[in-house]
């Protein structure tokens, strides 16, 4: 069985690509599971149990585990800052895995997930957790996803607008836990790490209220948001938002490799190279609605914020002419002009490097010299300005076209 997700505010959204994240690390073909219509279709067997012992859990949380707390970190951790070893301190808690150093893997998620000054220290106790409490809710999550009906009178999960909400039986009894009870009302302190961030920006969770009710699935998939997030070299962090999951999946890879490679910082350029990769790769042209309601959440400390690039100029760097161009040239100069719809800049920077270009080498003065060194920084160009001034023309004349026309207004 699948269980279909749909997009659905930045906080959902960030939680199902982090969610894939995690997947992919754990070997998962998460490709596989994104879907033309924007959609995502994950197979329920990710919540079947494993088991360790007497514990199981389901195969998902192993792999958020395993995501959270990599083998690098058990030397480190196996010792508290008094010197007393945690073997002993959690000498019961070990006896019930068939192998310590996954209880102790179990142990440091949940501190790191649920402890004091952690993003979800209200979700869920780390009693609960050490319990098995929410690792044995989890399980049932595929006999509840996807099960509401169109004229079903119940609550809704207010994330996923899917699930349905029924904290009383029909004898008014509420047949659930404390900790059901308490996971199916997300509140500002379930997200500590974001609660400021709401009073400051509203808007924020565009559908989400300060306190919503929310289905299990969904307290499962925000575990992940943060790992949808990239972290930047200022410590600020990034998250691309879209209509689609496929799109976001792409954009948001493309974003780390681009990072990744230049140390990059800069919220419009990353944007704009990750929208020039997703044409140049996937020849993928962005449709109407997802170029208007794509955006960049940016978020520094306790503050949210939002950045868009205009409709237009997203229709420009996904069409396959103008990515395969930008990409020919190279530039960053080139790329902020386009960015920043300075478009007639391109021309008068092309017929200036042109008329430098047909000069030979030992004819250029000392400016014109300064001028191509500050302003052309690959060697590829610098080498052959007359294709460089040629590549700035021809940008400008496909631009200028399209704009000129109404094409993309």
């Amino acid at each position: 069985m699948e269980i279909t997700l749909y997009p659905s505010n930045w906080l959902y959204n960030a939680g199902v690509i982090g969610l894939l994240r995690v997947l992919e690390q754990a070997g998962e073909n998460v490709q596989s599971y994104l879907r033309d219509d924007g959609s995502v279709e994950v197979d329920s067997g990710i919540f079947n149990e494993e088991r360790f012992g007497e514990v199981k859990i389901p195969k998902c949380i192993k792999s958020l585990i395993e995501h959270l707390v990599p083998d690098s970190d058990l030397n480190d951790w196996k010792e508290d800052k008094n010197g007393k070893k945690n073997k002993e301190k959690y000498e019961d808690f070990f006896k019930k895995f068939d192998n310590n150093d996954f209880g102790y893997k179990f142990i440091r998620a949940g501190n790191k997930l649920f402890s004091s000054n952690t993003p979800f220290q209200n979700l869920v106790q780390p009693t609960e957790w050490r319990s098995f409490k929410f690792t044995e809710l989890l399980l049932k999550i595929p006999q509840i996803a996807n099960r509401a009906s169109h004229n079903s009178t119940q609550i809704r999960c207010n994330l996923c607008s899917e699930n349905e909400i029924n904290p009383k039986s029909e004898n008014g009894i509420n047949p659930k836990s404390d900790l059901e009870q308490r996971l199916a009302t997300l509140q500002i302190t379930h997200l500590q790490e974001l609660g400021g961030s709401l009073g400051k920006f509203p808007n924020s969770f565009w559908n989400l209220e300060q306190s919503s009710p929310i289905c299990i699935l969904c307290v499962y998939l925000i575990l992940h948001y943060r790992e949808s997030f990239l972290k930047l070299l200022d410590n600020s962090e990034i998250f691309i938002n879209a209509p689609s999951f496929k799109t976001m999946w792409y954009l948001n890879k493309y974003a780390r490799d681009v990072v990744g490679r230049t140390g990059m910082k800069e919220t419009k350029k990353i944007l704009g190279i990750s929208l020039i990769e997703l044409a140049a790769r996937l020849e993928a042209q962005l449709g109407t609605w997802t170029s208007m309601n794509l955006e960049v959440i940016t978020k520094d400390g306790d503050n949210i914020d939002f950045f868009s690039l205009p409709y237009h100029i997203i229709l420009l760097l996904t069409g396959k002419e103008v990515a395969s161009l930008l990409n020919q040239i190279g530039e960053f100069k080139i790329l902020n002009m386009v960015l920043d719809g300075n478009f007639r800049e391109i021309l008068e920077l092309g017929e200036r490097i042109l008329k430098i270009a047909l000069k030979p080498q030992k004819e250029r003065n000392k400016s014109e010299r300064d001028f191509v060194n500050s302003t052309v920084k690959l060697e590829r160009n610098k080498n052959k300005l007359s294709n460089f001034s040629s590549n700035l023309l021809e940008l400008y004349a496909l631009l200028d076209d399209k704009t000129s026309k109404g094409v993309l207004i």
